[in-house]
């Protein structure tokens, strides 16, 4: 595949040809998707080192780059990338389909705005299908395998429905987090407004800074937010707090694209608490983590594996 046209792609500049052409041959081989990804972080790594000279040497002279690359020079603690380069579209509807399908790969965390003028944030590993158009549905719904944050437009004739596979959140007009990544956790957590959260043997109206949380034998839990910090992984930050290593390393895959192996048994050690911007990288949060914990690390480059021993 031609570099030039997976930049355009990225830059948001393919035509719909180009882009169906780039869907199958992600589609023929694992060796494709890794080639492609390999090249969304280079053309990542310009964006966010506003490398303008090496941008106009390859020809990305459009506006909107510059304007994102501006933007994101100003503000290098966010690594919250526009809509047209900040995901991977699995699947561009044809002219005759009604939905888009979004996923957004590791390391990455994107912002977009839905028919109805919803605001959506998508976090690492995060997939949604979602309507080009609301007006022609008697409602408005999406369905998310990840985690999400909303800020939905009100509309009291239209409910606005996110379903997962664990349970659906109801809603006319909030603030609001999901947490739901494939089989796993479900979890709510609400900001502004009220919203209805329902899973097959329960359901329950939560209020603000309150969240729904899934239990084992099926029943919905409602916990007050103790740490606002937790929601802040759309301004490109990491917070966590009272935490096993285990558990950090599990969110570090998520946000920097590895895969950690322990050599050590390191589970006797105290929990950790801690804040990092995911734009100083995952080898500056070991180092800080080392002060807490005694480890060394060692990393492949070409696995992308991170031992701990």
């Amino acid at each position: 595949m031609d570099k030039e046209l997976l930049h355009r792609f990225f830059d948001g500049r393919a035509t719909f040809e180009e882009e169906l052409r780039i869907r199958r041959w992600l589609e023929t081989s694992e060796a494709h998707r890794k080639i492609f990804f390999h090249e969304r972080k280079l053309f990542d790594a310009l964006l966010l080192h506003a490398d303008f000279e090496r941008m106009n040497a390859v020809g990305r002279r459009s506006a909107r780059w510059k304007n994102t690359a501006r933007w994101v020079a100003g503000a290098a603690a966010i690594v919250l990338l526009a809509l047209s380069v900040g995901f991977y579209v699995m699947n561009r509807p044809t002219p005759d389909e009604a939905t888009n399908s979004i996923f957004v790969p590791q390391g990455q965390c994107v912002r977009l705005t839905l028919s109805d003028g919803t605001g959506v944030w998508l976090n690492s590993k995060t997939s949604m299908t979602y309507p080009q158009d609301f007006r022609s549905s008697g409602r408005r719904m999406v369905h998310v395998d990840g985690e999400a944050y909303f800020e939905v437009t009100p509309d009291s004739n239209r409910p606005f429905v996110v379903m997962t596979r664990r349970g659906k959140i109801e809603v006319l007009g909030t603030k609001f987090y999901v947490s739901a990544y494939g089989n796993g956790d479900f979890e709510t957590s609400l900001m502004e407004g009220s919203v209805k959260v329902s899973a097959p043997e329960a359901q329950l109206i939560l209020k603000p800074h309150h969240k729904a949380v899934l239990t084992g034998d099926g029943r919905l839990m409602s916990k007050r937010i103790s740490d606002m910090d937790a929601y802040r992984w759309r301004e490109g930050l990491y917070c966590f707090r009272n935490l096993p290593l285990a558990e950090v390393l599990k969110q570090f895959e998520r946000y920097y694209d590895v895969r950690f192996i322990l050599r050590k048994n390191l589970e006797s050690h105290n929990t950790l608490s801690g804040k990092f911007r995911l734009v100083d990288g995952v080898e500056y949060a070991l180092r800080v983590l080392q002060r807490d914990i005694d480890f060394t690390f060692r990393r492949s480059e070409e696995a992308e594996i991170i031992y701990i021993e």
